[in-house]
């Protein structure tokens, strides 16, 4: 491989590697249940919404609450372009009032927040 093709694929990996960053913050709360009716015990969920052309991946990624309770994305590993993800454990993790909601990436990094104060 010569020096300009070496250049050429860097360059080429570099605007990749960029554009799967720009995709993964672009991943939202779309929206939650955080007192659905009835019981609370594997009602509440989360949806994480993909706006990007671009999938990203999920795994390991984590939902995080006011409390500190920590729920880590372990299946469906990509979300595709303009696709939704629903969370719904099979108990109850969210608090019905005053709570947030924190999604952090794989790496630690803070994607998005949603908060309800009532």
């Amino acid at each position: 491989m010569n020096k300009k093709q070496g250049i050429l694929i860097g360059f080429v990996l570099l605007l990749l590697l960029t554009g799967i960053v720009s995709a993964s913050s672009d991943i939202e709360i779309y929206a939650f249940d955080q007192n659905p009716a009835g019981s609370d015990k594997g009602n509440e969920w989360v949806t994480l919404y993909n706006p990007s052309n671009e999938s990203v991946d999920i795994k390991n990624w984590v939902l995080e609450t006011a409390d500190g309770e920590r729920e880590t994305i372990v299946e469906g590993t990509a979300l595709y372009p303009f696709a939704y993800y629903v969370y719904a454990p099979p108990y109850q993790w969210l608090d019905n009032s005053d709570e947030a909601i924190i999604l952090s990436d794989s790496k630690g990094e803070e994607v998005d927040k949603a908060i309800v104060v009532n």
